[in-house]
């Protein structure tokens, strides 16, 4: 089956067995229950529970007790919460092959769901997170597209309710599985929440999101769905506060190329680096690095220096590495949580690359032209060092043993490192460290 780990298969298949050898009664009476409860995205409570199922509460009291060694039941009374105890759990209830006469047919559940929760999505938190969700399930375009992802009324409650990051997961998911013809609807929908997402992060209390979406709908262009949707909001009095907005806006909607805009460095940007999985790292004169994920979204704050942040790049085992006007080293982890900080000696500037770390040092308080490559990770290897004619910047000690320095003078020169006339490539340097060696303070031509 793949998504089970070896034996899994075999051992919910012997505990349904034992656990529900009459299977027509199982059919009957737990497996519209279980379809409900392998597609739910979250804990569902007794009355959603019993709304979706439609079923007398004392009946369902015993379903769930008969059920209660496979559910995880958090909190009490009504405001109990039912699920599956283990992901593994629904894996092998949906597959058909596996699990055989107790296959449970997962669009079924999620078409239950949908029936119930599209009925009272305006004061539930469940059916705002998730109601699209189901209705993709389910496989009911039309539903998804008309009174989800394209009705404006939605979209500003769940806006309301501080779901900004699940709007866009929302489109996301849809594009990703839509037909062509539905996508079709929704293009200037999802362009429009894409390419505004950053400001609409900006809601908090004193003017939260559902607000800044309904200016920002109502400005987008005369012809636009989108406004078309918040003119009618308008139109029914839903909304009750003062708010301000543009007189004129366009004639006609257009889809901005830009994917997305990461905002929150509140200073100049110095860099950014493409990481792993799509992430991505950016740093700034405000002093921090920011990490953000494929869809631009912000995932942490990497605070620590105290003056610009000059650069910063991946190490092989994916921790971060950073350097600072503050003359420190930071390390974080592959989340920017901090692990170490190493301080710098006055003079020193930091420049790495991918796979190994270099101390650059360019003369007594950065005033001459010398460039001084040396490894941190191996205190062991003597460094190396090259004299120009002016100030040096030392940008890059390639792994082939290559090296980028600009000088003030304007000039741009490519090193190679050699040993005697041979090139060499910093694995042969790293060779040559005798062994025992400590840390060398002097440096001979390279």
């Amino acid at each position: 089956m793949g998504r089970l780990a070896p034996g899994l298969a075999g051992f919910y298949s012997n505990a349904f067995s034992r656990g529900f050898p009459d299977k027509d009664d199982f059919a009957v009476s737990f497996a519209p229950l279980l379809q409900v409860l392998t597609t739910a995205q979250g804990p569902l409570s007794f009355p959603l529970l019993q709304r979706v199922m439609q079923m007398p509460a004392e009946l369902l009291n015993r379903r769930l007790l008969q059920l209660r060694p496979y559910l995880r039941v958090s909190g009490a009374g009504e405001e109990a919460g039912y699920s599956l105890f283990h992901k593994s759990l629904p894996d092998w209830l949906t597959d058909r092959e596996e699990a055989g006469e107790y296959w449970c047919q997962a669009q079924a559940g999620h078409s239950k769901l949908a029936d119930s929760l599209k009925i009272s999505w305006q004061d539930d938190d469940y059916a705002l997170r998730y109601l699209p969700i189901h209705f993709l399930g389910a496989g009911r375009w039309e539903e998804l597209v008309d009174k989800c992802l394209a009705h404006f009324p939605f979209l500003m409650a769940k806006s309301r309710a501080g779901l900004v990051e699940g709007i866009l997961e929302d489109y996301r998911l849809a594009f990703a599985k839509l037909p062509q013809e539905w996508r079709k609807k929704l293009i200037y929908w999802e362009a429009f929440f894409r390419e505004r997402a950053h400001i609409l992060r900006r809601g908090n209390d004193e003017w939260p999101g559902h607000k800044i979406l309904l200016q920002l709908a109502m400005e987008h262009a005369d012809d636009s769905p989108v406004t078309k949707g918040a003119e009618e909001y308008l139109a029914a009095g839903r909304a009750s506060w003062p708010w301000l907005r543009r007189e004129r806006r366009p004639g006609q909607v257009g889809i901005d190329p830009c994917l997305a805009v990461l905002e929150g460095h509140t200073d100049s940007i110095r860099g950014m680096k493409a990481l792993p999985a799509g992430r991505v790292l950016s740093w700034s004169w405000d002093n921090n690095l920011r990490l953000w994920d494929p869809q631009g979204r912000p995932l942490a704050v990497l605070k620590g220096h105290t003056e610009w942040v000059k650069g910063a790049l991946a190490l092989h085992d994916g921790r971060l590495l950073s350097w600072s006007l503050d003359e420190t080293l930071r390390l974080w982890d592959n989340d920017g949580r901090p692990l170490e900080v190493y301080p710098l000696e006055e003079g020193k500037r930091l420049y790495p690359e991918e796979r190994k770390v270099y101390l650059v040092t360019c003369g007594t308080a950065w005033l001459f032209g010398k460039a001084n490559f040396a490894f941190l990770d191996n205190q062991k290897v003597p460094p190396i060092c090259w004299h120009g004619a002016s100030e040096c910047k030392a940008w890059l000690l390639r792994t082939d043993g290559r090296a980028v320095v600009t000088q003030d003078n304007g000039q741009v020169c490519l090193l190679q490192t050699y040993h005697g006339n041979r090139p060499i490539s910093l694995d042969d340097l790293e060779a040559m460290a005798p062994a025992g060696a400590g840390r060398h303070e002097n440096c001979d031509s390279a």
